[in-house]
């Protein structure tokens, strides 16, 4: 899709926004100032037009991907959930919320006598106080 005919010093604000979704069209990724030396106009006539970027971006319909979102399954249960790329990255297994992920590391988990007995007397204090 050609861009629309503009004139490189003071586009108007529908040149802009059709610049821009244009690029987003072509590219699949919303621009960002990196990408202002291959659009037609000036950090300064963004800004006097539409006061920041982002509002730029919202006037021309494009989405403000600030994450890149993936799909993950959740290694216990299975399930399909979306996460950020880089929380995946830092995780070595990945779960659908911390419910499985407590399940799982805590499995098999062996307690002394001790920590038994300092369970055991937490419960019976508890049941104390909320039995009526």
């Amino acid at each position: 899709m050609p861009a629309p005919a503009v004139k490189k010093d003071k586009p108007s604000k529908r040149d802009m926004t059709k610049l821009v979704y244009n690029f987003y069209i072509l590219t699949g990724t919303p621009p960002g100032w990196k990408h202002l030396p291959h659009l037609p106009f000036s950090k300064k006539r963004v800004i006097d037009l539409f006061g920041s970027w982002t509002n730029l971006l919202t006037t021309a319909g494009v989405p403000l991907n600030r994450y890149k979102m993936s799909e993950i399954t959740c290694f216990l249960c299975k399930k399909k959930v979306a996460r950020e790329v880089k929380e995946i990255r830092k995780a070595k297994k990945s779960f659908c919320g911390s419910a499985c992920s407590a399940s799982f590391y805590t499995k098999g988990r062996k307690h002394s006598e001790e920590t038994k007995k300092k369970i055991s007397e937490t419960l019976k204090a508890h049941r104390i106080f909320t039995s009526k």
